[in-house]
């Protein structure tokens, strides 16, 4: 009796042995993992390239894994704090330097270069969002008499990246170019909806899906047409 338990008691202690090696091994492989899986990603959610090759940019940092709670510390761009979204404009390279800290005390540091080079200047053209067709209501003035009517004004790129041709209804139907306006803010200063032209006797704004432009006649010929309009496509 006493030897048929033996085997027995053998078994069961070898099996428990097994269970609490595969169970530290399992333990130990989490832990291992959590610590290599530290790692992020880089989102730009805005890109605009404005002329001089200033690029403005919305982007946020953000863990690739779930780590649960974690803090970004930054060493360059120093003024940066947390994840974002941040915005900035950069004319070079920029190089991001942050670290990323779990709530197991695993930290791990990356540098991100954001390389002005490989971002596209036509997909993120900055008049990308002035182009189009507006409905305007027209003030027409001249030498002291006033008239009123509606037009529509057709935004196009020029070829010349810092300008855009506006044409009227007129320019269409007889195959002029339309105004050449050049870009007032060059530096990038701008949000993404608004932009400030000028011309010949001529300027331009630009608000969200509005229009603002006033056209002036040459010396001699003292006529203002102001169109106050909506984009329609």
């Amino acid at each position: 009796m006493k030897t048929s338990f033996k085997p027995i008691l053998i078994t069961k202690l070898s099996a428990k042995i097994i269970c609490l090696t595969i169970l530290f091994l399992i333990c130990y492989s989490c832990e291992k993992q959590n610590k290599a899986t530290i790692d992020f990603v880089f989102n730009a959610d805005e890109i605009i390239y404005y002329p001089d090759k200033h690029i403005s940019m919305i982007f946020d940092i953000k863990p690739k894994y779930d780590i649960g709670d974690y803090t970004i510390n930054w060493y360059s761009p120093d003024t940066l704090l947390g994840e974002g979204p941040f915005k900035i404009t950069i004319t070079n390279n920029l190089v991001l330097d942050f670290e990323i800290s779990d709530d197991n005390n695993n930290v791990k540091r990356f540098q991100y270069e954001v390389k002005t080079d490989a971002i596209d200047s036509v997909k993120y053209d900055y008049r990308n969002y002035y182009i189009g067709t507006y409905f305007c209501n027209v003030t027409y003035s001249y030498n002291g008499s006033i008239e009123y009517y509606q037009d529509t004004l057709t935004v196009v790129k020029n070829n010349t990246f810092n300008m855009l041709n506006i044409l009227t209804t007129n320019d269409i139907k007889n195959s002029y170019e339309g105004n050449k306006m050049i870009y007032l803010n060059s530096n990038g200063s701008n949000n993404s909806t608004t932009g400030v032209f000028f011309g010949y006797h001529s300027g331009v704004s630009f608000e969200e899906d509005s229009i603002h432009y006033s056209a002036s006649g040459p010396l001699g010929f003292y006529y203002t047409n102001t169109y106050e309009g909506i984009k329609i496509k």
